[in-house]
């Protein structure tokens, strides 16, 4: 739990779901902003699900290590 945004509550918890999913949960109490982040590390592959539960919004992002 914290302030944001004009002083208004906004909570945030995570959890693994298994090995290789941690799950990020933004609930802006006050506001109207309800965030689901589903994060599924595979090698060096990254896959960002991201769903607005309010809004019933979503997108997904895949992501790699670069490797020097």
């Amino acid at each position: 739990m914290s302030r944001g945004e004009h002083d208004f509550p906004f909570g945030v918890r995570g959890r693994w779901t298994d090995a290789q999913t941690f799950v990020l949960e933004y609930d802006g109490i006050a506001s109207n902003a309800h965030r689901f982040l589903h994060m599924r590390f595979t090698d060096d592959r990254v896959e960002i699900r991201v769903q607005e539960i309010t809004r019933t919004l979503g997108a997904t992002f895949v992501g790699r290590q670069v490797k020097p």
